[in-house]
C-alpha cells in the first residue's frame, strides 16, 4: 500500500511539471480512492482531484441495489478532493469496439462493437441497467451528478442522453446537471445540437487509433465524425480538452495535444479532417483550463486567474500567443503554483539563471532538490509520503 501510494504521489507530481492544475477521473475500485484520501489528509495532494464514484460496478453482483443507496455525493469534499457524482461506466468500447451508427465495410467488422444493453456479461460491463437507475434517481431529486465516462461512439452518446430524457428528467433540470461524455470518437451533427441544448460537454481526446479504425474499417468519409470540435463550437456546444497530462507517457510539454488539435495531424496522418480543427490558440487555451472546470464542477474557483479564485498558475518558458502553431509543444512550465504554493520549478528557475530574483540573501533560489521526478514542493526537504501503518 505504501508504495502504491507514493507512486500515485509521484504521477500526480509529474503532472504539475506539465502544468496540469486539476483533474477528474472515475474511481474503479477502493486503491485509487485511499490513496487521494491518504494525500489529502497530510495535506501532500500535488494537483487538485474531481472523482466521480463507480468502484464496486466490476465486482457486485447487485450493483443496482448498491447505486439506490450510494447516495449524492456531488460537490461534497474540499478544494483538494471532491466528488462529481457517480457513474455507469463505460458504455461502449474503445478502438475497433466503439458503437456506432457508421455502417462497416463487413458484418464481421460491425459485429466488434460493445454496445451498451441492459444485462451484459461480467466481461462486458456494458450495462445500461447502471446508468438507468443513476437517470432515475437524477429524476427523484436525489443525484445531482452522472458524469458519461468513455461514451466514445455516437450510438452509445444516444444511449447516455435518453436514458436521462426517459426517465423523465427535463430539460431544464439536464441544463443544470453538467452532463457530459468523453473521447468524442464518433459524435452526429444532431447529437452536437442537442448538447448545446442541453448544456452537455464533450471531453475529447487526441489520438489517431479512431481515425484509424473509420479509414480502415467504415470509410475515409466517416471522418468527420472524429471529434468534430469546431462544429461544437460553432454550435454552442461545451468542447473541451480531455487530456494534456502525463498518464501513458510522459509529456514535455503540454501543449503536444495542441498542435495536434490546430493541424488535425498526428505524425503526418488524420487526426479527423481539417475543417474540425480548433480554430485559435486562444480557444485552444479556454478548453484546456477556464471550459474544463465547468466539467470539474468547480469554476467559480478554478480556471482562470481571476480575483476571489484559487491561486493556480504556470508560468511557462515562452510566449503562448508567439510561437507558430507548429512549435507549441516547445512549451513547458517553469512553474507551477496550487494554492498559492510553488509545487515544482525548473532548473533554471532554481538556480536563478532567468534573473527573477537578484536578491543575494534569497537564499531559496540556491536550493537543489530532487525526488524521482525531480520535483518539490516549497521548502527545505523534498516531501516524504507518511506511511499508512503505524511502526
Amino acid at each position: 500500500v505504501d508504495e502504491y501510494n507514493k507512486a500515485y504521489f509521484e504521477v500526480l507530481q509529474l503532472n504539475a511539471q506539465n502544468g496540469v492544475t486539476a483533474f477528474k477521473t472515475h474511481l474503479q475500485c477502493e486503491a485509487g480512492f485511499n490513496a487521494s484520501v491518504h494525500l489529502e489528509r497530510n495535506e501532500l495532494m500535488p494537483i487538485r482531484f474531481a472523482w466521480g464514484h463507480r468502484w464496486m460496478q466490476p465486482f457486485n453482483p447487485r450493483i443496482t441495489e448498491t447505486y439506490w443507496r450510494i447516495g449524492d455525493l456531488t460537490g461534497y469534499g474540499s478544494d483538494f478532493m471532491w466528488s462529481i457524482g457517480s457513474s455507469a461506466g463505460a458504455l461502449d468500447g474503445g478502438g475497433v469496439a466503439f458503437c456506432t451508427t457508421l455502417p462497416a465495410k463487413t458484418p464481421a467488422l460491425k459485429a466488434r462493437e460493445l454496445c451498451p444493453n441492459m444485462e451484459s456479461s461480467p466481461a462486458n460491463l456494458r450495462r445500461l441497467s447502471h446508468h438507468k437507475v443513476l437517470a432515475e434517481l437524477a429524476a427523484e431529486g436525489r443525484q445531482t451528478g452522472i458524469p458519461g465516462w468513455h461514451v466514445a461512439g455516437d450510438v452509445a452518446v444516444d444511449h447516455y442522453i435518453n436514458t436521462l430524457l426517459d426517465a423523465g428528467i427535463s430539460i431544464e433540470q439536464l441544463r443544470t446537471m453538467r452532463i457530459q461524455v468523453d473521447h468524442c470518437h464518433s459524435v452526429r451533427q444532431d447529437q452536437i445540437e442537442l448538447a448545446a441544448r442541453l448544456n452537455m460537454a464533450f471531453s475529447c481526446d487526441a489520438t489517431r487509433e479512431p481515425s484509424k479504425v473509420i479509414e480502415e474499417d467504415y470509410g475515409e468519409e466517416y471522418l468527420t465524425f472524429t471529434a468534430p470540435v469546431a462544429s461544437m463550437l460553432e454550435k454552442g456546444a461545451r468542447a473541451v480538452i480531455s487530456t494534456f497530462g502525463s498518464a501513458k507517457l510522459i509529456r514535455k510539454s503540454p501543449f503536444e495535444d495542441g498542435v495536434m488539435w490546430m493541424t488535425r495531424k498526428i505524425e503526418g496522418e488524420n487526426f479527423g479532417v481539417p475543417e474540425e480543427a480548433v480554430p485559435d490558440r486562444l480557444t485552444l487555451l479556454l478548453m484546456m483550463s477556464r471550459w474544463g472546470a465547468y466539467a470539474l464542477w468547480k469554476d467559480d474557483k478554478i480556471g482562470s486567474i481571476e480575483v476571489g479564485k484559487l491561486a493556480d498558475l504556470s508560468i511557462l518558458n515562452g510566449d503562448y500567443m508567439a510561437v507558430d502553431v507548429e512549435d507549441l509543444d516547445t512549451l513547458h512550465p517553469l512553474m507551477t503554483m496550487i494554492d498559492g504554493k510553488v509545487l515544482f520549478e525548473d532548473r533554471q528557475l532554481r538556480g536563478n539563471t532567468l534573473r527573477f530574483n537578484t536578491d543575494p540573501d534569497f537564499a531559496a533560489w540556491e536550493m537543489e532538490m530532487n525526488t524521482s521526478t525531480s520535483l518539490w514542493k516549497w521548502g527545505p526537504e523534498a516531501p516524504v509520503v507518511p506511511s499508512r501503518f503505524v511502526e
